[in-house]
């Protein structure tokens, strides 16, 4: 329940990548991200279903939100100052969100920011690189 009304049509996704069609709606917003309240198609059920999922993506505020259908990826996109877009790429495996790519960027007091390059291998998060960026370029 949102304190106030908000008035975004629900974002209709196959968030799951089952085949079925699921669908968000607004929770939380700003000017540039928001958040979502999913929910999933559950056949065996014939409605739409709330479960461990939706939950985990519910938690996920970001300034967009793409979906990699032969891949299986949600792509999330933040925006902070200094730095190019932090893309975090998540597979969904048994039901769950898993984070199979991830950039972590700190932001510097020269107007620039450091961003931490994270990839999964082995089933295990690993630093691949680390890149300084001013005013979002990068420095050679």
């Amino acid at each position: 329940m949102a304190p106030q009304p908000f008035d975004f049509p629900p974002l209709t996704v196959d968030v799951n990548f089952d085949g079925y069609l699921d669908f968000a709606v607004v929770a939380d917003h700003g000017a540039k991200w928001g958040r979502y309240i999913w929910w999933v198609y559950d056949p065996n059920a014939g409605r739409f279903v709330q479960d461990n999922l939706t939950h985990q993506l519910g938690r996920l505020a970001a300034n967009d939100f793409r979906f990699d259908v032969k891949k299986h990826e949600i792509i999330t996109e933040d925006l902070i100052a200094g730095c190019p877009p932090l893309v975090t790429r998540y597979r969904v495996a048994a039901n769950r969100l898993v984070t199979v790519h991830e950039e972590i960027g700190a932001q510097n007091i020269d107007n620039g920011c450091t961003v931490t390059y994270q990839d999964r291998v082995n089933g295990i998060m690993r630093t691949s690189h680390v890149q300084r960026f001013v005013r979002g370029r990068p420095l050679k």
